[in-house]
């Protein structure tokens, strides 16, 4: 996963500005916290979805290879998990990095779905 904006520095023009707290389009401020789970969701939902399958057959293969390769058990969930680990070691170098925030809520979400869970209303 990965996104290609960011929210260092400031850009303005033709109605839209990007400034470090978020994007405002028509003088309508859409949060930094909103962009990156729109972008999470556009990335699980639409481009990896369609390249990858789903996150349940893919997670449990990387699962399958993980338990081959390291001999104990691993669920999808765990991959979800660990994949987020690998995102938070990365933010430990860049805080400012926004493609490992982005990629941390998709795997989330991600995680969330393989895991068996369920949103209530």
């Amino acid at each position: 996963m990965s996104s290609s904006w960011s929210t260092t520095g400031s850009v303005s023009g033709d109605g839209i500005s990007i400034g470090g707290d978020g994007i405002s389009i028509g003088g309508v401020k859409i949060p930094v916290r909103e962009q990156v789970l729109d972008q999470a969701k556009s990335l699980i939902s639409g481009d990896r979805a369609q390249t990858y399958g789903s996150a349940q057959r893919n997670f449990s293969q990387v699962a399958q290879l993980w338990k081959a390769q390291f001999g104990w058990d691993v669920s999808a969930a765990d991959v979800a998990q660990a994949m987020i680990l690998l995102k938070l070691a990365r933010l430990s170098v860049h805080q400012d990095h926004q493609d490992s925030w982005t990629d941390i809520a998709g795997y989330a979400g991600l995680g969330a779905e393989v895991g068996g869970n369920s949103v209530s209303p």
